[in-house]
């Protein structure tokens, strides 16, 4: 009778064991976030801009500018039109113009703050323009544009005086789940560290943050860039390695002020990261995705095989059309009259 008993209480723990793994498979897998890969070959359009870019030696003009000083970092002059199609602000922070444009009539309720890119070194570019127009015709968000302090003059951490002030400025006005923070390339970086000094304060995050093809990493020494340095177009590692350190001022290159990937990633909004398969900061951007997948954190993930940095920033390329599309899905359009 003894063994009986001790027999079925084996049986009966066996049974709740089996229990128990049947429905930890049966769970639904933790969310990983989207994972996108566009194969097609490159665009006719795409293919004509890359070969300009090459003519250009754009890589090397732009280790010529920062040897020489010889650049212009004032940015790039409103489009007329967009006075007549969009309203358009701007008011001084800490002495730097930030520009708000919204649209005329209908309002998604949405507002996203655009960090530029450029290095840290150039300024706001026609395309970001153009970039800024094709966002706001998307979504009827409001977009809060600022012109931030730009390297060699100015340091990331007087970067970040007025980009901190205008996103407290924002959410003094706006909830937090309203607001998206974006930015490409080194602006991608910046947005990424601006959501990490946020959470370290323990200011609030935004919806989500979205870099396109975002500059994570300053040291630039991830093994896998070398086997990526010939198939970029627009960007050399010389270059990022001496604008990270002058954008470093006295902060180390591996503070996540400048390198965000180096930085807390835990706690911070949803994040979608843009990259293209022939940018040299590819191999951040993976090293990024593999780090949130170790931790648990949720990416989306969308992956342009064919594409070099900072594609998306040209609208009048299929692929960067096909980014306009996701990025819009992604802030979301439910708009309403003012």
């Amino acid at each position: 009778m003894v063994k009986t008993k001790s027999m079925m209480k084996k049986l009966l723990s066996l049974f709740v064991v089996l229990l128990l793994v049947k429905s930890a498979i049966a769970q639904p897998a933790a969310d990983t976030g989207i994972t996108f890969t566009w194969s097609k070959p490159m665009s006719a359009e795409a293919k004509g801009l890359k070969a300009e870019l090459q003519k250009m030696d754009f890589k090397t003009s732009q280790i010529k500018d920062f040897e020489t000083k010889n650049f212009n970092q004032a940015a790039a002059p409103l489009p007329p039109k967009y006075t007549e199609e969009f309203n358009v602000d701007s008011a001084v922070v800490t002495g730097r113009n930030v520009y708000t444009v919204s649209p005329k009539n209908k309002t998604s309720g949405k507002y996203i703050l655009y960090l530029h890119g450029g290095g840290y070194m150039y300024g706001i570019g026609s395309y970001h323009w153009d970039l800024i127009g094709e966002l706001l015709r998307r979504t009827n968000a409001t977009v809060i544009f600022p012109d931030y302090p730009l390297t060699p003059a100015h340091t990331a951490e007087e970067g970040f005086v007025q980009i901190d002030q205008v996103y407290k400025n924002l959410l003094s006005k706006v909830p937090p789940d309203s607001v998206v923070i974006m930015g490409d390339s080194a602006g991608g970086g910046f947005a990424l560290a601006l959501a990490e000094q946020m959470k370290k304060e323990g200011v609030p995050q935004p919806s989500q943050l979205i870099l396109l093809s975002p500059w994570l990493d300053a040291t630039m020494t991830n093994p896998g860039i070398k086997s990526l340095e010939k198939k970029d177009v627009m960007v050399a590692v010389t270059f990022l390695k001496m604008i990270g350190k002058a954008w470093a001022g006295k902060l180390s290159t591996t503070n996540y002020l400048v390198s965000p990937i180096y930085g807390n990633l835990n706690g911070l909004a949803k994040v979608s990261v843009f990259t293209g398969g022939q940018e040299i900061l590819l191999a951040d951007c993976r090293k990024f995705k593999s780090m949130m997948n170790r931790k648990g954190i949720p990416v989306n993930y969308f992956y342009y095989q064919e594409m070099f940095h900072d594609w998306a920033l040209a609208s009048f390329l299929p692929e960067s059309r096909m980014v306009l599309d996701q990025v819009s899905s992604l802030i979301g359009n439910n708009t309403k009259t003012r």
